[in-house]
């Protein structure tokens, strides 16, 4: 047995011996990965909150349920800052080993009777990250000549140059 886990770890050992037994985890804490794409990331002076269900499956452990996260950015057309909540939900299965040709990107390893949810976190975030976030749906963005933010303005007098 383990004598200290980290926050988002969980200790199964309770569903070990019960199969279709399930048990409910809420995990509130602050996450130090950095998960970027360069425009957007995760605000990490905030905290993340899983919302996990974990059922004795035959093959594992059977994990769903929702993590809520904060992001912050900049929008791709304006420059903008952006701050934007999210909440993701989740299916995943933890087992004692994966096989080498197991491709399943759902499918994480136990470490003994522990999930570390960790992996599971950063691949849920990762993927939800927006390559072109914007402060709004009908974002103007900035004037290709002088640079001002259209949003900012009612009407743009801006003189075109021609070069």
């Amino acid at each position: 047995m383990k004598n200290q886990k980290n926050e988002f770890e969980i200790d199964l050992y309770d569903l070990r011996l019960h199969p279709s037994k399930y048990k409910d985890f809420e995990i509130e804490s602050s996450f130090v990965d950095k998960i970027s794409n360069e425009v957007i990331w995760l605000n990490n002076e905030s905290n993340i909150k899983i919302n996990v269900r974990a059922t004795n499956a035959s093959d594992g452990f059977y994990l769903n349920g929702a993590v809520e996260y904060e992001l912050d950015g900049s929008c791709s057309k304006c420059l903008d800052d952006i701050k934007s909540k999210k909440t993701t939900k989740f299916d995943a299965l933890f087992v004692e080993e994966i096989l080498d040709d197991e491709k399943d990107p759902s499918v994480y390893q136990l470490n003994g009777t522990y999930a570390n949810l960790v992996p599971l976190i950063i691949d849920i975030i990762g993927s939800g990250l927006d390559y072109k976030p914007l402060c709004s749906a009908n974002c103007k963005g900035l004037c290709a000549t002088c640079g001002e933010n259209l949003n900012n303005v009612k009407q743009h007098t801006c003189k075109k140059s021609n070069l």
